[in-house]
Order: structure tokens, then C-alpha cells, then sequence
């Protein structure tokens, strides 16, 4: 397999932030067309790519989610509008 470019790509956080996971993740495109998830340390493809001289791009950013309606919020909590009126009275 030759490996034409590569790039980090993010890894999962657990809920107080820290990694999940140990090491990095490189996904690389290769000459035959074909995209390869490496873990690094641990993939001589990699390692051997990295030390030809060659620099993985950073990896993309993570969008941000849209906020959620006050329509959206209500629906999560399992209620409509109806029944939250209900509920304070009005």
C-alpha cells in the first residue's frame, strides 16, 4: 500500500473530556484509491510513511451543535406546549 497523503482524525471524549482512547487515529489515502483508518502508534504503514519525512494534516474541526428550540426542548422532555401550559396553570 502507498500512502499519498494522510490526516488525523478526531477521537471519541468521555463525558468529563478525557480520551477514550490511547493514541491517535491517522486515516490515510492511498494510491489505489482506497482510505485506511491507522491507530498510531502501532501502524507500520504509518510509521514507515511518517519517517519518510511526511506530516498527517490536522484533523477537521468538530462543527458545533445547533441550539435547540424552546419547541425542540419540550419535545425531548416529553411535552407540548399544551401540557406545559397545563402544568404552570395558564
Amino acid at each position: 500500500m502507498k500512502i499519498l497523503s494522510a490526516q488525523y482524525i478526531s477521537t471519541p471524549k468521555n463525558i468529563d473530556g478525557s480520551s477514550s482512547f490511547e493514541g491517535q487515529l491517522i486515516i490515510s489515502y492511498n494510491e489505489d484509491g482506497t482510505v485506511t483508518t491507522h491507530r498510531y502508534p502501532g501502524s507500520p504503514e504509518i510509521e514507515r510513511w511518517l519517517e519518510e519525512g511526511n506530516t498527517p494534516l490536522p484533523p477537521d474541526p468538530i462543527p458545533e451543535p445547533e441550539p435547540l428550540t424552546a419547541q425542540q426542548k419540550l419535545e425531548a422532555a416529553g411535552l407540548t406546549v399544551e401540557e406545559l401550559k397545563d402544568l404552570l396553570g395558564l
